[in-house]
């Protein structure tokens, strides 16, 4: 193989490698985006419940949202060494979690 064709083969895979990479980022920044505006939403619905003192809707919705990050946290990180300063708070939120988990309902699919 002579210079010139390993300089092209190079610079193809280099080609390729950026043209990866940007194609990852791009996706990376458009999940961001969706993860940012649900977020988002979420957080105007709760002001607004806020507002109107729907203290009902506004408890009920912050249960789910305690529900599944602490679902999240679990699968991601197992649980907190109760030596960890955040143990109190991941105490507080299994307990919220295990409250909201038993007062929702399962919809089961045909089966």
């Amino acid at each position: 193989m002579n210079f010139k064709n390993a300089l092209i083969v190079v610079l193809a895979l280099a080609v390729g490698v950026l043209a990866y990479w940007a194609g990852y980022r791009h996706g990376e920044r458009d999940d961001q985006k969706r993860a940012l505006r649900f977020r988002l939403t979420e957080s105007v619905l709760l002001y607004q419940a806020a507002e109107r003192g729907d203290l009902a809707k506004l408890k009920g919705s912050i249960g789910v949202i305690v529900l599944g990050r602490t679902t999240a946290f679990q699968e991601l990180f197992g649980d907190v060494a109760p030596s960890d300063n955040f143990a109190s708070r991941w105490a507080e939120a299994q307990h919220i979690s295990k409250q909201v988990a038993s007062n929702m309902v399962v919809i089961t699919g045909p089966q």
